[in-house]
């Protein structure tokens, strides 16, 4: 059902933009939500989804569940990876901030330039690029400490663990893992509508 509502997010990005009004919200694994008709906040919407046994509080066995379906709404081809392909489109439908500059704003001429890589991408990999300067969505930022993974450029492409430039079903789910204990303030196992916001 999840890829379903992927396409039909794409199909109605298509058709025009979204209105100013309307408000984003990135679930910790990346999963855009919009307002919907009905006016409901996105971060209810997806409160509610990964919520599964409603009792208004997300587990870590619910947050998984949750990241597996969103994971294969991504895997396309149904081959336990995100391939750049897949990455692509993914970030096609995604809110700007996933995407270079921010926003959805193109770079200027004069500030756009090719990242480099220290490796050649193949195709079926995501270009992973070090330097936080570089105009690509799935760079990735040195440095430690708490990350708060709501504004992190790319999170889909920040699974990749190895950086070979393909998220796994595997790096996925530990990263999933590792920003729900970095959610769970009180480590109790659960996740809050209070620790969320």
């Amino acid at each position: 059902m999840r890829r379903i509502m992927l396409v039909l997010t794409a199909s109605c990005l298509v058709a025009g933009p979204a209105s100013a009004k309307d408000k984003v919200y990135m679930s910790l694994m990346g999963e855009p939500f919009w307002t919907n008709s009905a006016g409901e906040h996105p971060f209810d919407q997806w409160y509610k989804q990964a919520d599964q046994d409603g009792d208004d509080i997300i587990s870590s066995l619910e947050f998984r569940s949750d990241a597996d379906a969103f994971f294969a709404s991504l895997d396309t081809n149904d081959d336990k990876v995100i391939d750049a392909d897949e990455m692509a489109q993914y970030e096609r439908l995604a809110p700007g901030r996933t995407r270079a500059a921010g926003g959805g704003a193109q770079l200027p001429s004069s500030a756009r330039r090719k990242p480099t890589s220290s490796t050649p991408v193949e195709k079926g990999q995501v270009p992973i690029v070090a330097g936080g300067d570089a105009p690509s969505a799935t760079r990735i930022h040195p440095g430690g400490g708490r990350i708060n993974f709501s504004e992190v450029p790319q999170p889909v492409a920040m699974a990749d663990a190895n950086l070979d430039r393909r998220v796994t079903l595997d790096e996925f789910r530990k990263t999933a893992g590792r920003r729900f204990a970095n959610y769970d303030a009180d480590k109790d196992g659960r996740l809050t509508r209070r620790e969320l916001r």
